[in-house]
């Protein structure tokens, strides 16, 4: 991809889970929530050597060399991955759906999917009407069949991100 000099630039991500700490020490998360995504001149040397030495064990040429350069230069991006795993989906009459409701790791590629699923399953659960205690039946039985399903997504998602955070 060119930028706007017309330099080609070539985008990569490196997912690393065991940077929790620093991205609390950052205020990049503080209290569970992500509040912004760090640069690389929001990082010490200390850090940034930290992270150079771990890209230089765990990286296979020509990554290795790219990730280095992108380090040294501090031309990289840190964004904090959140995940949601939801105990519920109702209260009373109301029905979360999609991100409101769950939260995936994005490594599972099914975010937006369930999240039209919910739509459709909250639809097809409401379409005989939502009148007096029809409307709590039916947002039950929403929860019913999502609840489950969507648990095990995010749950999926949080084992597979922290295989990655097992330092070589």
């Amino acid at each position: 991809m060119k930028d706007k000099e017309g330099v080609t630039r070539v985008g990569c991500i490196w997912y690393d889970n065991s940077q929790t700490e620093l991205l609390h020490r950052l205020g990049a998360v503080k209290d569970g929530v992500v509040q912004y995504t760090i640069q690389g001149e929001d990082l010490t040397n200390e850090d940034l050597g930290n992270i150079i030495r771990k890209a230089k064990r765990n990286w296979p040429e020509p990554w290795k060399t790219a990730t280095q350069y992108a380090l040294e230069s501090r031309n990289f991006l840190g964004t904090p991955i959140k995940e949601y795993y939801p105990e519920r989906l109702i209260k009373g009459r109301i029905a979360l759906i999609g991100d409101a409701a769950h939260v995936p790791a994005p490594i599972t590629a099914s975010g937006f999917n369930d999240s039209l699923i919910d739509a459709v399953v909250l639809v097809e659960c409401v379409r005989s009407g939502i009148e007096g205690n029809k409307a709590i039946e039916a947002l039950s039985d929403y929860e019913d069949q999502r609840l489950g399903k969507v648990q095990r997504m995010v749950q999926s998602g949080m084992s597979f991100s922290r295989s990655f955070g097992r330092d070589r």
